[in-house]
């Protein structure tokens, strides 16, 4: 299986993120820098996985067919994400939730 050059890329920016971590308290430039160098790098390796498998986007209808099918689980998806989540119980507060 061939590797594409998006990937190599996208694990070059994942090393060199990893080597940039590893400074207990970074300036705040840094910590942009290693914000955008690990987005590029998760961007990139999307792009590569996606674009080996040839996957086309849904069409308008799939996607709308979509909505209307699992309608009851993005109203609670939606309602949990306009909920101060600080206020829930343990499991359902901060990342948890």
């Amino acid at each position: 299986m061939r590797i594409s050059r998006l990937i190599w890329l996208s694990l070059a920016l994942a090393v060199l993120v990893a080597l940039m971590v590893p400074y207990t308290d970074p300036p705040a430039a840094e910590r942009w820098e290693q914000l955008i160098v690990w987005l590029s790098s998760v961007i990139l390796f999307i792009i590569s996985v996606l674009r080996s498998t040839a996957w086309r986007p849904p069409g308008w209808r799939t996607l709308l067919n979509g909505i209307r099918d699992h309608r009851g689980e993005i109203i609670g998806l939606l309602a949990l994400c306009l909920v101060d989540l600080e206020h829930h119980p343990y499991p359902f507060s901060n990342d948890e939730g």
